[in-house]
């Protein structure tokens, strides 16, 4: 999903749901950016939410899983302040450069929605 300004693109986030089938209940947002120029405006906060409906609405999910840097807290706040919630810390959870980035693994539960 993309945030636009005008015809220009300033944010993205990416989804994907888990096809394994002890896990399809879940999804993972990745590729969670914004231009610099845009922020502040609460267009990050409008794209999670627009993103959390669709993955709710559209891939039966109930819950949404991602990763934040630990020093991102500008990203870290935004995830909480749209109802993810910190569930532990994942030293060395990927690789920037070759130096090891600590993260915050976050989860939003969603309400279960049944199928039609």
């Amino acid at each position: 999903m993309g945030a636009f300004e005008e015809e220009r693109l300033v944010g993205t986030v990416s989804c994907f749901r888990n096809t394994r089938a002890k896990a399809r209940h879940k999804a993972e947002f990745w590729g969670v950016c914004l231009h610099p120029e845009s922020r502040s405006h609460g267009i990050s906060k409008d794209l999670m939410q627009h993103a959390i409906r669709k993955a709710k609405e559209s891939m039966w999910v109930e819950l949404i899983q991602l990763g934040v840097k630990v020093e991102n807290t500008n990203a870290h706040s935004l995830y909480e302040s749209t109802g993810f919630v910190t569930y532990g810390m994942e030293r060395d959870g990927f690789r920037v450069g070759g130096k090891p980035v600590d993260e915050y693994l976050v989860a939003l539960r969603l309400e279960k929605k049944s199928k039609v």
